[in-house]
């Protein structure tokens, strides 16, 4: 799991959760992560980011640059959960340096 802050000044909810979907995708990729698993309450966050609805895709910072993240040589997938308060997590598979034990002793 893996947790961020970002001051961002103003922005919509959903730009805010594309933040975290990229500063997530960008962590575990400069970690060495190659299996990865990306959940978000945000549903229009989710559908931008797997393009299920055109009329939800729409042009927000950040979004071009998650799919040319997307595209690299690994596998993420990205899902929509549903929680009480507004959180997005990234799940790491493989842990190359062992930060993974680290993170399930702090659960």
């Amino acid at each position: 799991m893996f947790a961020f802050n970002r001051r961002i000044v103003c922005c919509s909810i959903l730009n805010a959760e594309l933040w975290a979907i990229l500063n997530g995708l960008q962590y575990a990729w400069h970690h060495g992560y190659r299996r990865v698993i990306i959940e978000s309450n945000c549903r229009e966050a989710f559908c931008c980011v797997n393009n299920i609805n055109s009329n939800v895709v729409r042009m927000v910072n950040g979004l071009v640059v998650i799919k040319e993240w997307l595209l690299r040589s690994w596998d993420v997938n990205v899902n929509h959960i549903f929680r009480d308060h507004t959180v997005s997590t990234v799940f790491f598979e493989e842990s190359p340096d062992g930060i993974r034990s680290l993170f399930e002793h702090d659960l």
